[in-house]
């Protein structure tokens, strides 16, 4: 089940195509009729962080119910390119340039709050931007994280505890990842 880290250094493939491979095994159709359960009737917004060139962010954006705008977020200038390419023949799909190293910008650049935030296999990435994240959801927001190992989704999950989400599914949408839904934690009043 395991492929080679997407984020190695010296990929022969380059960046983008090693992250696009990543993705290339994530069931698009079947990620999207989950996912679209998990948005809110009407205008809704989802997040796919790490997106590659968006050729997985196309796919899912196609699937989507009318309504649902769907943000993809990639770092580096090649990415920028390379999704707003793929964002002009969609009706519903909007690249956002991460910045290296850091969420906020991203986050800022958001224009709502997110429905859905959903991560594949990116799991070391998220775990170091948990708290970032969080605070871009919308209220009743959750995070989808899908990752081929089951030790980087508890890596994940840990972090996502220290910024005030808990596991609240474990849906089955793919063959070869494992996958969480993580939403707010409750306080008790």
């Amino acid at each position: 089940m395991g492929l080679a880290s997407p984020f190695a250094a010296g990929s022969a493939e380059g960046p983008l195509a090693a992250r696009d491979a990543a993705l290339s095994a994530v069931d698009a159709p079947r990620l999207a009729r989950f996912l679209a359960t998990m948005l809110p009737r009407g205008d809704a917004t989802a997040l796919l962080l790490r997106a590659g060139s968006g050729v997985m962010a196309a796919r899912l954006a196609a699937e989507l119910p009318r309504g649902a705008s769907l943000y993809a977020a990639e770092a580096g200038e090649a990415a920028a390119q390379a999704l707003a390419a793929r964002s002009g023949a969609a009706r519903n799909l909007y690249p956002l340039a991460l910045p290296d190293g850091e969420a906020a910008g991203l986050l800022a650049a958001l224009p709502t709050p997110a429905h859905v935030v959903l991560a594949l296999a990116c799991a070391d990435w998220l775990a170091a931007r948990m708290g970032a994240v969080a605070a871009r959801l919308a209220p009743g927001g959750r995070l989808l994280v899908m990752e081929e190992e089951p030790e980087a989704l508890d890596r994940v999950v840990a972090a996502a505890a220290a910024a005030g989400l808990a596991p609240s599914a474990t849906p089955d949408v793919s063959n070869e990842h494992f996958a969480v839904v993580l939403s707010m934690r409750h306080s008790a009043l």
